[in-house]
């Protein structure tokens, strides 16, 4: 569902970004053509920035190769000795 929901947003994006740069030049004359695309990048290029996600930063025990908390692993334990009696 999520693809046939891009591959419409591609579609479709482009056809209202011309329609809308097609009626704004029929008004206000061939500086529109210029000016609406150029508006839609950056309207598009904020959308993209605010969906963007931040990464934690990692504890400093594990930039410098320890495990992290809570993950550190134990060491094998010794194979049971035989009891004796």
């Amino acid at each position: 569902m999520a693809g046939g929901l891009v591959n419409t947003s591609f579609q479709i994006g482009p056809v209202l970004a011309l329609a809308l740069t097609g009626v704004l030049v029929g008004r206000s004359g061939p500086r529109a053509a210029v000016l609406v695309p150029l508006w839609v990048v950056l309207a598009g290029a904020a959308v993209a920035a605010l969906g963007l996600r931040r990464t934690p930063a990692a504890p400093a025990s594990a930039a410098a190769g320890a495990p992290a908390a809570g993950r550190a692993r134990r060491p094998p334990r010794a194979p049971a000795e035989p009891r004796a009696g």
